[in-house]
């Protein structure tokens, strides 16, 4: 049985235009369950902060090793996990979350919209140990609405070594010397990276920004048409009652027939897929299509990793100018360099991706990937500087080896199950309509009217010929798509 689509009675409010018609999206294309656990989104609730208004969900479960969970949460909560997960774990697919919308945020279809799709985001996440397992997620699952703001500074405070650390604990299996996937390379401490081929990280990058466009470009026809079929079966709920009210007006020398329960019937029939089952075919593009674009950023936040490391690379090597004791000293009176260019770029766990670039970087931060706190400044920057090039390292092994040889294959296993599923339905649908049809057409034949009909249908080929006696025959001839039925006959 098709899992239920979300519909709602006008799908053209929807919103911003590059927030596609999600209101229609239905269930086909989820990811299945993996793991023991219950992860639940529910109980919307509008609050407001002066001038502003913003909507909580009480977000409430049992994590897969049976720890409870209940706090609530708002929307910017749950962007500020996902953003914070995809600088902790570069090079990793992270679950999307549905988009911002500017207007309607507080409409109730919208509301059950987004409360739906940010409890498929934590599914996911559940369904990932090395997600799950995470501190981040934990502690998030964990702190109450008003502890937010204190985790956001704990988390921008965290030293770079327990990022570090975390993300060689969660993939040991992928990162092992041993992988038979990597490189003979030589043993080194315990963050050390097995060696591997990177240039398909490339090929890689390059295929999703391509299958990207394509996606994208499918979808808005999809929702084009499953738009199309939703409102026209608002409208198939209005024409039996019209029709009967269009055949009360004949007289007892009149015989227009009521098509009213003709018209019941057919809405009957298409309720049980308003879309004409083009909802599974978009709901897995724009599932897949938001995918790419989580998998395409994982691979950019190792390219903004390396390129930060590039110019990280060219203040160090100016830095090495600088008077060591001045550094120590913190004192640069007689040098160009400050104190605060320094700290500026020292890495930070969990800051966002700022202006594209500045990946790892905060003004605040007193944690470094060592624990010596004897270290100057620079020598802390350094150290930091060594830790982000073994996690880009790491990065990159764990998308090759554990990412890349599955996402595509995984994709096109969903696709393939739901167009089999896709043309069984509608050969059933068909099916169904051409033998209701059938019997409309038994049942006229019966009728006494019907042979009266025969003799006086309005359309006859031999009418049609190329003598120019009016507009009618030119239109025809001219192959113009306008329907022949109802045009008046003429008898000369």
């Amino acid at each position: 049985m098709s899992p239920d689509s979300i519909k709602t009675e006008n799908t053209e409010n929807v919103g911003d235009q590059d927030q596609i018609n999600n209101f229609i999206i239905s269930d086909w294309g989820m990811e299945p369950k993996r793991y023991n656990y219950q992860v639940n989104v529910t109980d919307p609730e509008n609050k407001s902060i002066g001038l502003g208004k913003y909507t909580v969900y009480l977000v409430s479960g049992i994590t897969p090793d049976g720890h409870n969970f209940s706090t609530r949460k708002r929307y910017s909560d749950f962007e500020w996990l996902r953003s914070t997960l995809v600088i902790q774990f570069p090079g990793v697919f992270i679950p999307p979350i549905p988009k911002k919308k500017k207007v309607g945020r507080f409409e109730k279809d919208f509301i059950e919209f987004r409360r739906r799709y940010l409890e498929e985001f934590l599914r996911r996440v559940f369904n990932r140990g090395y997600l799950i397992s995470s501190s981040l997620v934990r502690t998030w699952l964990n702190r109450s609405e008003s502890g937010m703001e204190t985790l956001k500074k704990e988390e921008a405070n965290r030293p770079l070594f327990d990022i570090v650390t975390q993300y060689f604990s969660s993939f040991d299996n992928v990162l092992s010397t041993d992988n038979p996937n990597s490189r003979p390379g030589k043993p080194s401490n315990r963050f050390s990276v097995p060696t591997v081929d990177i240039s398909p990280i490339s090929e890689f990058s390059n295929r999703l920004e391509n299958h990207f466009i394509q996606l994208e470009q499918l979808s808005e026809h999809l929702n084009t048409i499953t738009s199309s079929y939703n409102r026209a079966h608002i409208s198939f709920k209005e024409i039996p009652s019209l029709f009967h009210n269009i055949s009360l007006n004949n007289t007892n020398n009149e015989s227009r027939l009521d098509l009213s329960s003709i018209f019941q019937n057919l809405y009957n029939i298409n309720s049980n897929s308003t879309q004409k089952h083009y909802d599974m075919l978009y709901s897995i593009i724009a599932r897949e299509m938001n995918d790419t674009e989580c998998m395409l950023e994982a691979v950019q936040t190792l390219e903004k990793m390396q390129c930060l490391l590039n110019t990280n690379n060219s203040f160090t090597q100016y830095s090495d100018e600088v008077n060591v004791n001045d550094l120590k000293s913190n004192s640069f009176s007689n040098s160009n360099v400050s104190n605060s260019s320094i700290t500026s770029v020292v890495s930070s766990a969990a800051k966002g991706l700022v202006s594209g670039f500045s990946l790892f970087s905060s003004k605040t931060r007193e944690g470094s990937f060592t624990s010596d706190t004897n270290l100057s400044k620079l020598d802390r920057y350094r150290e930091d500087q060594s830790a982000l090039k073994t996690l880009l390292s790491a990065g990159r092994v764990v998308l090759i080896i554990h990412e890349m040889p599955h996402f595509f294959s995984e994709k096109v296993n969903i696709f393939n199950n739901t167009i089999q599923e896709f043309i069984l339905r509608q050969s059933q649908s068909s099916n169904i309509e051409n033998e209701f049809w059938g019997k409309v057409l038994n049942k006229l034949q019966s009728l006494k009217q019907y042979n009266d009909f025969q003799g006086q249908n309005t359309y006859h080929d031999e009418f049609y010929v190329n003598d120019g006696r009016n507009s009618a025959n030119n239109q025809y001839n001219n192959g113009n798509n306008t329907s022949d039925w109802g045009y008046e006959s003429y008898d000369y």
